[in-house]
C-alpha cells in the first residue's frame, strides 16, 4: 500500500485499506462484536491506540474501532531484549568476562553499534551463555562425577543424575549472596537472565504459546530496568488485557496470532512480525533486482503477493549457480571453537570458580552489572509511575500528554 504510515491518519488509511479492500468486510460483519488483531511494532501500536482514543466519540463502534486489538509483537521484543542484554553485560575490553572483552577476542562486530545487527548479537548472547553454563559445571563437578555420565545405563538414570547437578548448581552456585568476585557475579546474573532470553527463543521455535505467556511476564520487569519505558509500559497493557479485559477466547487468540508455521514442521514456528520482515526484505530485493523502476501497481499485484514463489526460485537458482552470498548477510561463525575461546577466558580469569582469594576480588577492575530484576521490581513498586500507567490506561483517557521518554535502547 502506497501509504504513508508515519501519521494518525496513515495508520487509519492503512487499516481501512486491509478491512475493506483486501479483506472485503463490511461495518455490519463487526456487529456481532467481531475483533481484529492488529500486528505491529510499538510505533504501530502507540499510533492505533492514539487513533482510538481520537475517535471514542465516533457514533458506531465499527467507526470507534472497537474491533481493533492493537499488539506488539514478539520479534520486536525479542531484537530488544537482546540489546538490554548487551547493554547491561557489555562493560569495557579491560572487564574480566565482559561481552566487550570477549566480542573482542571473537573478532565480533556489529554488536555494539547504534544500530546492531541481531544475528550478531544473538550468536555472541548464544556462544557465551553455552560457555558460561559449561564452567559452571565445570567447576561445580569433579571429575569423577563428569566420568559416572559415560555409564548411565539408560536416558532416565543419565537425567536424573543431571537433574541433581542442575538443583545443586541452582542452589549453590547461583546464590548471589555467595559471590563476591565481581566477574563471577556477573557471570551468574547473565546466566540468569539469559535463561529467560533462551526460554522466550525456544518457546517461539516450538510454538508454545503458554511458555510464551509466562515469559512475557519477566520480560515486563527486565523492560523497566532497562531504560525502555514504552515497551515496558505496552507490556504491563498486555499483561492488564490478558488478565482481566479478555476473555479466554480472545486471549488464546491474540497470543496465537503472535507466531506463524509456513513448514508446518514441529519447531518451525516464528514469530509473526519476524515473517513479515522476511517477506518485506524478499520485495525490497525484487524490487532492486528490477533496477527501481516496478511500479507500485506490479509491486502490489503480482510481486508482492507471489514473493514466496520468488524466493523460492532465488534460493534454487542460487544453489544452482553456486552465486555468493549477500555480503552484507551475517555469516555465522564456529559455534564450537568460539565456546571453548570464551570457556578458555573464564578459566584463565578464575571466574565462577569455587575459591577465589581476596587478591583477585580487590584488583580485578571489573564494575557491578545491573541486576535488572532487582532494578525492575524497584521500579514498578514506584506508586508515581504505576498511577500514571492507570491514569493513561483508563477508558476515558485519550492517551495523550507528556510520556516518558525513550530510552537509547528503544529507537529501533
Amino acid at each position: 500500500m502506497k501509504i504513508d504510515e508515519s501519521s494518525l491518519e496513515g495508520n487509519k488509511a492503512v487499516v481501512e485499506t486491509i478491512i475493506e479492500e483486501v479483506l472485503g468486510l463490511e461495518e455490519g460483519w463487526f456487529a456481532a462484536g467481531k475483533m481484529v488483531v492488529v500486528a505491529g511494532d510499538l510505533a504501530t501500536v502507540k499510533k492505533l491506540r492514539g487513533l482510538k482514543g481520537l475517535r471514542s466519540d465516533e457514533r458506531s463502534s465499527y467507526h470507534r474501532l472497537d474491533w481493533a486489538l492493537p499488539v506488539a509483537q514478539l520479534f520486536h521484543m525479542q531484537m530488544l531484549l537482546a540489546k538490554i542484554l548487551v547493554h547491561n553485560y557489555r562493560g569495557s575490553v579491560n572487564e574480566q568476562g565482559s561481552l566487550e572483552q570477549l566480542a573482542t577476542m571473537l573478532q565480533r562486530r556489529r554488536v555494539f553499534s547504534d544500530n546492531p545487527d541481531f544475528h550478531a548479537m544473538d550468536e555472541l548472547l548464544r556462544h557465551v551463555f553455552t560457555a558460561t553454563v559449561l564452567r559452571l559445571w565445570e567447576v561445580s563437578s569433579k571429575a569423577k562425577e563428569m566420568s559416572n555420565l559415560n555409564t548411565c545405563s539408560n536416558n532416565a538414570e543419565f537425567s536424573n543424575i543431571v537433574n541433581e547437578k542442575v538443583m545443586e548448581i541452582i542452589d549453590r552456585d547461583l546464590n548471589m549472596s555467595n559471590v563476591d568476585h565481581t566477574p563471577s557475579r556477573n557471570a551468574i546474573l547473565f546466566v540468569r537472565d539469559m535463561l529467560l532470553y533462551m526460554e522466550l527463543s525456544s518457546a517461539i521455535k516450538i510454538g508454545d504459546i503458554g511458555r510464551i505467556e509466562k515469559a512475557l511476564k519477566w520480560l515486563t520487569i527486565i523492560f523497566h530496568a532497562g531504560f525502555t519505558p514504552h515497551y515496558a509500559q505496552e507490556l504491563m497493557h498486555f499483561r492488564c488485557c490478558l488478565n482481566y479485559i479478555w476473555d479466554e477466547q480472545t486471549k488464546v487468540a491474540v497470543l496465537s496470532s503472535m507466531l506463524v508455521n509456513k513448514s508446518g514442521e514441529r519447531n518451525g514456528w516464528k514469530a509473526t512480525d519476524l515473517y513479515q520482515e522476511h517477506q518485506n526484505r524478499s520485495i525490497k530485493h525484487v524490487h532492486c533486482g528490477r533496477r527501481g523502476d516496478t511500479s507500485f501497481d506490479t509491486l502490489r499485484e503480482r510481486v508482492s503477493t507471489n514473493i514466496e514463489t520468488f524466493d523460492d526460485a532465488k534460493d534454487r537458482m542460487g544453489e544452482q549457480f553456486k552465486a555468493p552470498k549477500n555480503k552484507r548477510k551475517h555469516a555465522a561463525v564456529s559455534a564450537d571453537s568460539a565456546i571453548d575461546d570464551v570457556l578458555m577466558v573464564l578459566r584463565e580469569n578464575n571466574i565462577l570458580d569455587l575459591d577465589i582469594t581476596p587478591c583477585i576480588q580487590e584488583n580485578d577492575g571489573t564494575v557491578d552489572a545491573k541486576d535488572l530484576l532487582l532494578a525492575g521490581t524497584s521500579v514498578l513498586q514506584d506508586e508515581k509511575r504505576i498511577r500514571a500507567f492507570v491514569e493513561k490506561h483508563t477508558y476515558d483517557s485519550q492517551g495523550f500528554g507528556d510520556e516518558l521518554e525513550d530510552g537509547a535502547l528503544e529507537s529501533s
